[in-house]
């Protein structure tokens, strides 16, 4: 299912956020070819759970990291920040507003809920070669498949 779940949200973030590059994974110096992008990246979990009364259904939490980054030439910190912030909210309205719900097109293969965490972190950097802005948030799922 982790894999699904991130599958879906690169495919949506490709159409919520078109001028950003959007990453299945880890970004490097490699795959990285715009100055603005989103990865969809490492899990954390706490595994699953199986049905004390069935035993053929498990639960499954966990948190898919997202990044969020703008890097600008220049000084000018404000718009840097503006742009991640705006790309930040855009990902998160993308997730909560899907059309056929939380589950993000994925239901058929088992009852999910995927919605963005509360909890986000935002960092700003200026550097010799511009202005920087990374804004890391997670997409929150519990699954039960059967």
């Amino acid at each position: 299912m982790i894999n699904l779940v991130k599958d879906q949200l690169v495919k949506l973030f490709d159409q919520a956020l078109p001028k950003s590059q959007v990453i299945y994974g880890p970004a490097t110096a490699v795959s990285i070819v715009t100055d603005r992008f989103i990865t969809v990246g490492n899990i954390e979990g706490d595994g699953g759970t199986l049905d004390s009364f069935t035993g053929d259904t498990e639960q499954e939490r966990y948190i898919v990291e997202l990044i969020i980054s703008v890097d600008l030439i220049g000084s000018d910190q404000q718009t840097c920040t503006e742009m991640a912030v705006a790309d930040y909210y855009a990902a998160k309205r993308a997730i909560r507003e899907y059309q056929t719900g939380f589950d993000l097109g994925i239901a058929p293969l088992g009852d999910i809920q995927i919605l963005p965490t509360s909890r986000f972190t935002l960092q700003e950097q200026a550097d010799k070669d511009g202005r920087h802005c990374m804004i890391k948030f997670g997409a929150a799922v519990v699954a039960q498949i059967t």
